[in-house]
């Protein structure tokens, strides 16, 4: 079963809105199939291991187990050149599927790159998951005398064993496991020793869409693992690095919250930034135009007096809409517990502070408590990451067990959000769920000892799942790890409080382990796309008030009933589009938002995915 692709268009003004829409909607994507998915950006560029270094490797998310499906080489600085970028940031359209994704790039100006910024890319699902279902799925894509099989010089999947170069034990009897690449232009070659496993060009499937202003802070490290978070197909935020060093910090100097902007679908056409620190974007191998802005400073870490005082030290965020109220929950690392905030965006993305929670004082901000439903006093909480169940609105947070007295594995806690406008400008805290425990089993060798860090993790809310990945270890200094590298996922089913573990499913992946923070792994569900519908007064008909409805939502409305006929999360020329073509009509019903399983795949848990579909949106 295939679903129709929405598109998410906030477009800037409402004059000449006809003139908008067509300079805006771009070609519509292909059909993705239907199913849970995980998407994790790996940053090998070891010869010495993995099947797919310096990829985005996915994997069918109810059954990791069988290893990845197929992977995108993720490119490089120049055609001729063999400095690998640094992955930071990876987020998800969850519309179609689309995976994003920054590198930070520090070098020199490089054949076909700007140094100095930030390049952003985009892979299209659809594209690369149905030219794998109608080719490959089921097959061995090394079949010589199939019609389409992966380049044979490739190497094929390896077992891991001595004889064969190192890679994916699962790989090897995963024989429809295929690398993809866009092939031999700039920045999409394979090449330069870096081994890929079942090679296959396919023009298109990974793009460098921007090149976009980042903050440079001077620091002797200047890398920052960043996080970035989709809002819609154009705009993703991010947080940055700080403005100034870490010798010299100050509240002015925090890190900066940073909006991504598409300027146009042509390039050349970003603002050419040059000045550190500054707005804007660069156009040197671009397909499309972005700047990124800085729209404020984190200012999470507090003194005594209970202002701001140096540098936040920010971990992770992650966006929601409700109603009018927009922006994303951030956590922060503290001392005396992490601090956690939901950040305002307005209409036009700029940081509009933030929320008061309805808690006693109204603050804007809470201490994390490592069990809050038992005490919430303590203040000792770690977070590791945080998500939104984009259902309910409840904020989902990955506690770390480091810091206990008794070390343990980590957790994931529920704060229930009642409602994100009590009508008092607050957000209306409700309880928090007792912490579930992530019980996972282990191979032998340092993995077996230690502890799973929670960074690397994800959230689905169709399913309720958490998602761990632990990249592995191994080499010389880790010789007991069997297999060496071998890479671990656990599920964690916050419904039952289970977890599943699917060992050794693949040693492709290095997530930075020496970077405690920055997204590397998103989790996805593509289902049946719920048909339009412009009646957005509910009357049974599209008629002149739905228009009106529209109008007055124009660019900022989110929902059915102020304008989003196409349930995209945003109200704009698309949804007019759905208007005309349905005025003086009564609209289709919407369709059921199932999860059937992808075709050809053997999956499980199905059941649990269509739960997602029907807890309450806040």
């Amino acid at each position: 079963m295939s679903i129709a692709t929405h598109w998410n268009r906030r477009t800037p003004m409402l004059l000449v809105f006809t003139a908008v829409a067509a300079a805006w909607l771009p070609a519509p994507h292909a059909a993705a199939q239907t199913g849970s998915f995980l998407a994790v950006l790996s940053d090998t560029t070891n010869n010495s291991n993995g099947d797919s270094q310096a990829s985005v490797l996915f994997f069918d998310a109810q059954n990791p187990g069988g290893g990845p499906m197929f992977a995108v080489f993720k490119g490089f600085e120049g055609a001729s050149n063999t400095d690998y970028t640094d992955g930071l940031g990876i987020t998800v359209n969850p519309a179609n599927g689309d995976v994003y994704f920054t590198e930070f790039d520090s070098g020199t100006a490089n054949e076909g790159d700007t140094s100095l910024d930030m390049d952003l890319y985009r892979i299209d699902f659809a594209e690369v998951y149905n030219h794998w279902a109608a080719n490959f799925q089921g097959k061995n894509a090394r079949d010589a005398g199939a019609a389409v099989h992966v380049d044979l010089a490739s190497p094929a999947p390896s077992n891991g064993v001595a004889a064969n170069p190192p890679g994916s034990i699962k790989n090897s009897t995963n024989q429809s496991y295929v690398t993809y690449s866009v092939g031999p232009t700039n920045g999409g070659a394979f090449g330069f020793g870096i081994a890929h496993s079942n090679q296959f060009t396919l023009p298109g499937v990974i793009t460098k869409v921007g090149e976009i202003k980042r903050n440079n802070s001077t620091n002797p490290s200047p890398f920052f693992p960043g996080t970035l978070e989709f809002i819609d197909e154009n705009t993703l935020i991010e947080i940055d690095d700080s403005v100034g060093p870490d010798t010299a910090e100050s509240p002015a100097t925090d890190h900066q919250y940073r909006i991504i902007e598409r300027v146009s679908t042509s390039p050349g056409q970003a603002n050419g930034a040059t000045v550190d620190h500054g707005d804007g974007g660069y156009n040197v191998g671009a397909s499309e135009s972005w700047n990124s802005r800085a729209i404020g400073v984190v200012n999470l870490d507090f003194g005594t007096d209970g202002l701001p005082a140096g540098h936040s030290e920010p971990e992770s965020l992650s966006y929601y809409a409700s109603g009018n109220v927009r922006g994303f929950w951030v956590a922060e690392s503290d001392s005396g517990g992490d601090t956690i905030a939901f950040a305002q965006l307005d209409a036009s993305n700029n940081f509009a502070g933030y929320r008061p929670l309805s808690t006693s004082g109204n603050p804007t901000s809470f201490a994390l408590d490592d069990n809050p439903a038992a005490s919430t006093t303590t203040n000792d909480g770690r977070s590791d990451n945080l998500f939104v169940d984009q259902d309910t609105g409840d904020l989902i947070i990955v506690e770390s067990g480091f810091g206990d007295a008794t070390p343990t594995e980590p957790g994931v806690l529920r704060l229930h959000i009642n409602s994100y406008d009590n009508g008092a400008g607050q957000i209306d805290v409700g309880s928090w769920d007792a912490k579930v425990l992530l019980n996972p089993a282990k191979t032998t060798g340092v993995a077996a000892t230690n502890l799973v860090r929670g960074y690397w993790s994800a959230y689905d809310s169709a399913s309720d799942k958490v998602y761990f990945i632990n990249p592995g270890s191994g080499g010389a200094s880790n010789p007991n790890e069997t297999p060496q590298f071998g890479n671990d996922v656990w599920v964690l089913d916050l419904a039952t409080g289970t977890t599943s573990s699917f060992l050794d499913v693949d040693d492709s992946i290095s997530l930075f382990t020496s970077d405690a923070f920055g997204d590397k792994v998103v989790a996805f569900t593509l289902g049946a796309a719920p048909a339009d519908n412009a009646d957005f007064d509910g009357s049974g008909l599209v008629d002149g008030n739905d228009f009106l409805i529209w109008q007055r939502n124009f660019g900022v409305g989110t929902t059915l009933s102020a304008g989003d006929a196409n349930a995209s999360g945003s109200v704009d020329a698309a949804d007019l589009a759905i208007w005309k073509a349905q005025y003086g009509t009564a609209p289709v019903a919407a369709a059921a938002a199932a999860v059937p399983e992808p075709a050809g795949l053997a999956l499980v848990g199905c059941g649990a995915a269509l739960g997602g579909f029907i807890r309450r949106r806040r």
